[in-house]
């Protein structure tokens, strides 16, 4: 009858921090990266395939743009109580190394909201309201227009 194997205990967060320690710079960086993978995922068809952190909904965008206006990692863990600091490292270790990405999605996202800030204050009357009719309304052209630009 084959022996059946316990599963190791967990390390302590000391012995963690031992193991780590002593990694070569080669071991280490193979660490981080596994690391970073772990916190951060690109998942397609989950918003939009941004990097978010873990298996949420949370894009590292969001909390970058939410840093950059002054909210700091107290605030974020209040408002966000699924996270936890070391996500919030995992967010700025991912912005350091994909600084571009990340600043495109923040402005892309900031001209969206202010392209529908502009449209939801102009007064459109739709010249048909479509009720059977194949008529498109200056309305749904005016939104197909503010999307597909």
């Amino acid at each position: 009858m084959p022996a059946i194997e316990t599963p190791t205990p967990p390390l302590s967060p000391v012995e963690l921090a031992e193991t780590i320690s002593v990694l070569s710079h080669d071991e280490f960086a193979i660490f981080h990266k596994a690391l970073l993978d772990k916190l951060i995922c690109k998942t397609p068809g989950v918003m939009g395939g941004a990097a978010c952190i873990r298996q949420t909904r949370i894009s590292v965008w969001i909390l970058v743009s939410l840093s950059q206006q002054g909210v700091d990692e107290t605030e974020l863990l209040e408002d966000y109580p699924s996270l936890t600091p070391l996500d919030l490292w995992a967010t700025q270790t991912y912005y350091k190394a994909n600084r571009q990405e990340i600043d495109d999605l923040i402005t892309w996202h900031s001209n969206d909201a202010l392209n529908l800030d502009r449209f939801a204050r102009q007064k459109i009357y739709p010249q048909s309201v479509g009720m059977g009719n194949s008529q498109r309304s200056d309305l749904s052209e005016r939104v197909d227009d503010l999307l597909w630009q």
